[in-house]
């Protein structure tokens, strides 16, 4: 009985890192040092917006027609986030406690509800947001470059402050 549990421990050990959504980096990987360097605290050219997105299968019936990011239909924006916003909102992504490494794959398609987009005048990191698996997607030049799962309560009251008469925003848990 312990050797087969040993075995089991040692065998989650070895699958456990491959079930986790990051895939290409990291705070500390080229994606992250983009994002890192596109804080207003440090970078005075940097700017960012938020859309609202309509959080359905792309392609899908519900989908709108209309506008879109990286295949999501936008539903509102670009609202440009002040520096105290951009501020706060970095705070949260640039916290290592934000991220979940090693997370077991949550049964749920990613459907995002809202994407920040960063940008100066060289770069620009698009930042989508699905509520319902708790998973963040980053795109530089319109490539995923990294995702991961986050522990979602400080985004979701940050989100939730953009969105003060969204039902559905406001009705996250």
């Amino acid at each position: 009985m312990g050797n087969s549990v040993s075995y089991a421990l040692s065998l989650l050990v070895i699958i456990l890192p491959s079930l986790t959504s990051c895939q290409k980096g990291s705070l500390d990987s080229e994606i992250g040092r983009q994002i890192l360097a596109l804080n207003p605290s440090t970078n005075s050219q940097a700017s960012c917006v938020v859309y609202r997105l309509e959080d359905s299968y792309p392609g899908s019936d519900e989908a709108k027609k209309g506008a879109s990011l990286h295949g999501y239909s936008i539903l509102s924006g670009p609202i440009d986030l002040s520096i105290e916003n951009q501020k706060a909102l970095h705070s949260i992504i640039e916290s290592r406690s934000t991220y979940i490494e090693h997370a077991v794959p949550v049964d749920c398609s990613f459907l995002p509800g809202v994407a920040f987009c960063f940008a100066d005048k060289q770069t620009r990191v698009d930042l989508l947001v699905c509520f319902t698996c708790s998973e963040l997607r980053y795109y530089l030049n319109g490539e995923i470059e990294w995702q991961s799962y986050f522990n979602p309560n400080e985004l979701k009251d940050f989100v939730k402050k953009l969105y003060p008469k969204d039902a559905k925003i406001q009705s996250l848990n």
